[in-house]
């Protein structure tokens, strides 16, 4: 698996993240690539949620203005987007590390657990973006609804994946990054 980063990316990466100490010989490395994949296609999926919500909330009209120009509009797609490039980031972190050589068990399933996560909490507020119409299935927004839960439960729910984080961390806890 490559990972495709601008060459600004990759220099940010490069001082962003330092290398890993080698793994405990006790924790054989895990095949990383099934729990990046359900990251990446949960990140992907809430990008759509997310821009679904952004096109509807500058067409529909109350009060005499674009509903994403009221606050709780506003809110809920500012912190859509800030969780979004935040799985983004973890998840081109964790397939950095595949592409360095080093042990990613950790970080792997720190981004589909947490992409996993967002996916369901992205799709939940493009809904209440959309209202009422938001189940109407003229609009994408409640098949992307629909979709999103299959992301916390493939390649282990979000509970086997903090089962792995915590394992990892309580037995080198320099896995953690200062």
């Amino acid at each position: 698996m490559q990972c495709y980063l601008s060459a600004t990316c990759r220099a940010v990466a490069a001082v962003l993240y330092t290398p890993l100490p080698p793994s405990p010989p006790t924790s054989p490395p895990s095949p990383p690539l099934p729990a990046l994949s359900v990251a990446a296609g949960a990140v992907g999926l809430s990008r759509r949620a997310l821009d679904e919500a952004i096109k509807y909330s500058l067409e529909r009209k109350t009060f005499g203005k674009p509903i994403a120009m009221h606050q709780a509009i506003g809110f809920k797609i500012a912190d859509m987007a800030t969780e979004i490039e935040a799985a983004r980031l973890l998840t081109y972190k964790a397939a950095a590390m595949v592409d360095q050589g080093l042990r990613n068990t950790h970080v792997a399933s720190m981004a589909k657990r947490f992409a996993g996560d967002l996916v369901q909490r992205a799709t939940y507020e493009a809904i209440q973006v959309f209202g009422g119409a938001g189940f109407n299935t003229e609009y994408p927004v409640e098949k992307l609804y629909r979709d999103a839960r299959i992301y916390a439960l493939y390649e282990g729910t979000s509970e086997i994946q903090r089962v792995i984080i915590s394992r990892d961390i309580l037995s080198n806890p320099d896995l953690v990054t200062p």
